[in-house]
């Protein structure tokens, strides 16, 4: 037995289905009744329930009772054939305390045809098998803006870092030195000359924040770091310690250092690498998880000898936020991980199907055109696309996955996901872009140009 009141705005902590009731004013308009077990089982037959809502009364009350009792009846027999989206829709609605069942279902009147009542009943179960938490809409694609400014006839820039709105640096290996950006004017200037010695660089290739005032360039060839002030003025340079690999070193906002363990032996199948982290320059070292190792591949091109993994082969990614924590984007399993400095682990599923390799993606390279004399080259490619080709971090921990499509796309999907791992949108690039730095106001992506230089633009940030 049910008790029936008028529903809150708000379902009921306690509650049980949502009626539509016909209004006796407005025969075609619905009024909302909510249904909640009665302590003594029995109709309430005052005119205002305990919960604040108006009762029926008389007959309305009784004729109510049956309909709904009917439908009730009709919708579980229907569920219990019904084992597909129905049943994950209503594990959900229970999971979450509240029974969504919408009955659009006006109380029978008498002189009404039993193909009427016949349909409205159809309309009541089809509304009773959809919960309004599963059916939301998805995240929106936003294209992204129009470039606020640009600079061209770059190296094909891999790693950028914001100093200030519209102020970017980039690591140059081969100059060796950072070039600093000035998008609105265009302007640009060289910190740094070869060498050893202070403010110096062998090879420098990768820059990150580690406070407010400061930034860290490695120059991993030469394996130190050289600590810089936003302004780009040289403060100090260290060794980083002994014990991890240069190549893969990050830094947290306390100074903990992270990298990745090398390889050793030859590949096997299911190998995997440790990420290791050293809280303190004097503390022990500590394996916080491992990622997975791929299988490299020969790879000869313009004279020059290559070790690659398979092309589009799943892989894993990883990095360190500002706050110690460690993310993984795990392409095999197709998931993400985030790793809190106290140990505590989530894991969220990424929603992105397996993506079937195609004959065209051959003219590809990494998701780009190839060049012409990579086309010939006999290269190694997975037989199913992972899902994202590289993953960037902003400073409040938003990750940016650059997500693989089916061959013949028209343009760049990234899809964003929030610390938590919501994912929060995905953003369309130009076809060709890629994006190297987010931060808190602007978006930094990069294009090839026809004549092989690359152009940075800045784009306003999707919010």
């Amino acid at each position: 037995m049910r008790h029936l009141h008028r529903a809150s705005p708000a379902p009921p902590s306690d509650g049980g289905g949502v009626i539509t009731r016909q209004s006796k004013k407005a025969p075609d308009v619905g009024q909302v009744w909510c249904a909640h077990p009665s302590p003594k089982n029995v109709w309430c037959g005052e005119r205002e329930c305990k919960r604040g809502g108006t009762g029926l009364r008389g007959r309305e009350k009784l004729d109510a009772h049956y309909w709904h009792r009917m439908a009730r009846d009709w919708t579980v027999h229907l569920l219990t054939i019904v084992q597909s989206r129905i049943s994950v829709r209503m594990h959900r609605a229970v999971t979450a305390r509240t029974v969504h069942m919408v009955f659009v279902f006006p109380f029978w009147k008498p002189g009404m045809s039993s193909r009427t009542w016949f349909a409205r009943l159809s309309v009541c179960i089809a509304a009773a098998c959809s919960s309004p938490a599963a059916d939301q809409a998805g995240p929106p694609t936003v294209v992204l803006g129009a470039p606020l400014d640009s600079v061209t006839d770059l190296d094909a820039p891999e790693v950028a870092l914001e100093v200030a709105p519209g102020i970017v640096v980039l690591p140059a290996p081969t100059l060796p030195g950072l070039i600093r950006l000035h998008l609105a004017n265009g302007a640009r200037d060289s910190i740094g000359r070869a060498g050893d010695g202070p403010g110096e660089f062998r090879s420098p290739f990768f820059a990150q924040r580690v406070n407010a005032r400061e930034i860290l360039v490695l120059d991993g060839v030469a394996r130190r770091l050289l600590r810089f002030d936003r302004a780009l003025s040289f403060r100090e340079q260290f060794n980083p310690p002994s014990e991890l690999p240069p190549f893969t070193l990050r830094y947290d906002l306390l100074g903990g250092a992270y990298s990745v363990a090398s390889a050793a032996g030859p590949f096997q199948e299911g190998d995997s690498l440790a990420i290791l982290r050293r809280r303190t320059n004097r503390g022990s070292i500590d394996t916080i998880t491992f990622v997975r190792r791929l299988r490299l591949h020969d790879l000869e091109f313009a004279n020059t000898m290559m070790m690659v993994p398979a092309e589009y082969a799943p892989r894993d990614l990883w990095g360190v936020l500002l706050d110690g924590t460690v993310w993984i984007g795990r392409g095999a399993r197709r998931e993400l991980e985030f790793i809190a400095p106290d140990g505590a682990r989530r894991v969220v599923p990424l929603p992105f199907e397996p993506i079937a390799i195609a004959e065209a993606d051959r003219a590809l390279f990494r998701g780009f055109p190839a060049p012409e004399a990579l086309r010939s080259v006999t290269r190694v490619i997975a037989p199913v696309k992972g899902p994202f080709q590289e993953i960037r971090a902003d400073d409040a921990g938003h990750l940016f996955l650059c997500l693989n499509q089916p061959a013949g796309y028209s343009r760049e999907l990234v899809a964003e996901f929030s610390a938590d791992g919501e994912l929060l949108r995905t953003i369309a690039l130009p076809l060709s872009s890629k994006i190297v730095v987010v931060s808190e106001t602007h978006v930094y992506t990069t294009q090839e140009s026809p004549d092989g230089t690359w152009v940075l633009r800045r784009h306003p940030r999707p919010s």
